[in-house]
Formats: C-alpha cells, sequence, structure tokens
C-alpha cells in the first residue's frame, strides 16, 4: 500500500473539518471553564483525527464488496488494497485515539480517564455502527451526524466542560452532516435518478443559519452569506449546468463544515479563532483535488 493510497483510504483531505471541529467543542468547552494549554489542544487533535482515520479505513473495509459491485473507484475495490490490512489499521487508528485520550486525561490529573474511555468508546461505537449498517439503513445519516456532536462534545468535556451552548451547536451542526450524508447514499446516481421526494433532509443543509438566534455580529453575517453562495452555487453549478451525479458535490459541502464552524465561532464573539477556520475552509478544496473527499 503506497502513502497516497493509504491517504485516500483515510479521505485526508477533510482532516481539517475534524480540527475545526475540535476548535469550536474546545472553545465552546473553555468558554465555561478557563485556560488555553496548547499540548492538550495539539493531543486532542491528534486522537480526534486518529478516530476520524480509522473510521474511514473501516468504512472502505465494510464497503468493499458494494464498491465492487458498483464500480465505485474506492482502493480496495481496485485492487490497491487489502480488504484485512485496512481492517486491521482501522483498529489500530482507534485504539490510537482511546489511548491519547487516556493520556491526555491522565497527565491533567487521572480526574478525567473514566470520562475519556467513555467518550471514546462511545465515539468508536457509533462508527462502527454507521458503517455496518449504512448501505442498509438509509436513517443512519444521523448516526453520522452523532459522530460529529461526539467531536464537539468530547473536544468540550476534555478541554474544559460541558454546557448547553456546546450541546446546541453540536447539534446545529449535526443536522448539516445529516443532509450531507443523505446526499452522499445517491453520489453514484445522475441527478436525473435522484428522487426530490427522498432528499427532504436537505433542507436540513441550511440549519446552520439558526445560529442567527444568537444576535451574533457583522462577521457571523458576513459568513452566513459565504455559506448560502456556496452552498447554493455548486448545487447549480454541479446538478443543473453540468448535469453531474452528487459525487461532484459532496467534497464542497463536507469542506462547508469548517465554514460552519467558523460561523459559530463568529457568532461566539471568537474572530480569531473563526478566521482559522475560515482558513480550513479555503485549504480543503485545495486538499481534494489531491486527495478524493468521497
Amino acid at each position: 500500500m503506497t502513502p497516497r493510497t493509504f491517504l485516500t483510504l483515510a479521505r485526508a483531505s477533510n482532516l481539517p473539518s475534524v480540527w475545526t471541529n475540535v476548535l469550536v467543542g474546545g472553545s465552546l468547552g473553555l468558554v465555561a471553564a478557563s485556560g488555553l494549554p496548547v499540548w492538550q489542544w495539539i493531543m486532542l487533535l491528534v486522537a480526534m483525527s486518529a478516530f476520524y482515520t480509522g473510521g474511514m479505513l473501516q468504512n472502505d473495509a465494510c464497503d468493499a464488496t458494494w464498491d465492487k459491485q458498483h464500480a465505485n473507484p474506492r482502493p480496495i475495490a481496485q485492487g490497491l488494497a487489502d480488504r484485512q490490512t485496512v481492517a486491521w489499521l482501522a483498529m489500530a487508528c482507534f485504539a490510537m485515539g482511546m489511548l491519547l485520550l487516556v493520556v491526555l486525561t491522565w497527565v491533567q490529573g487521572g480526574r478525567e480517564v473514566v470520562s475519556a474511555l467513555i467518550l471514546g468508546g462511545l465515539l468508536t461505537a457509533t462508527i462502527w455502527t454507521y458503517n455496518r449498517w449504512h448501505k442498509e439503513q438509509p436513517h443512519c445519516a444521523w448516526l453520522m451526524g452523532l459522530c460529529r456532536v461526539q467531536l464537539y462534545l468530547a473536544s468540550g468535556i476534555l478541554l474544559g466542560q460541558a454546557s448547553w451552548l456546546l450541546l446546541a451547536c453540536a447539534l446545529i451542526l449535526a443536522t448539516y452532516i445529516a443532509a450531507v450524508t443523505y446526499l452522499a447514499r445517491d453520489e453514484h446516481l445522475a441527478p436525473t435518478a435522484m428522487s426530490v421526494r427522498r432528499h427532504w433532509p436537505l433542507l436540513l443543509l441550511f440549519g446552520p443559519l439558526a445560529l442567527s438566534a444568537m444576535d451574533p455580529g457583522w462577521l457571523y453575517y458576513a459568513l452566513a452569506l459565504v455559506f448560502c453562495t456556496w452552498i447554493a452555487w455548486h448545487f447549480i453549478q454541479v446538478l443543473v449546468v453540468r448535469r453531474a451525479p452528487p459525487r461532484k458535490l459532496i467534497g464542497a459541502l463536507l469542506a462547508a463544515i469548517s465554514l460552519i464552524d467558523a460561523m459559530v465561532l463568529a457568532a461566539l464573539g471568537l474572530s480569531w479563532l473563526s478566521l482559522l477556520c475560515l482558513a480550513a475552509f479555503c485549504l480543503m478544496p485545495v486538499l481534494q483535488r489531491w486527495i478524493s473527499a468521497t
């Protein structure tokens, strides 16, 4: 297996969205607590990246048969990677993520080790359940949203403390992720084969606009305008003008995760952190030219 193949299996071009999720979750946790320990941020970023990578590897291992049957150009289906090897690598990534969470909380004083084990275990279980059943159960899309909720919550709890604000922002992101996942189920189909009735959850793509209820400042509204323009532009260009399969749309929607994180931080008045998320949003389409997002 070449490094390029591994990065493709891991969908590494999407990792910046994981990092911005951690940034938002941790920042919301620290709003309720205090302090900004840089080393803890780094360790948590690596841990959550490991969980994400493990999930993506496991996804390809679980979907290998389906990918071959539908000529989906993924590494295992193309013979570029061995299914069993990929499955073992996924398990190693999950173990690495769990270990880093335990080490993080142990160095903090050991009081949250049990919390780290529970949070890491729940995230792993949610990822596994999604990967195992998502081809058979369309509403597993909500499990994918729940994975991102857990990124927010785990980051907030392990770096600070939980709050209702943290949960509310996590649920807003979950609605968007679920909508993208519903669309991704038909990424191999032509637009004419897609049923609008089946995709009513796509209305949830604009769930992040609910942040307007927080009475945010001008930066949030500027980012919200960029968000709406980005979504509308890509829908029109891909599905209407080019009449291409939804696959061409998913990468842009995944990049917008970091833009949503920027909107959350802007709504909280954390402008500089918001701009970091905006930079990640700009970076992801560049990375996706090299490593496929789906």
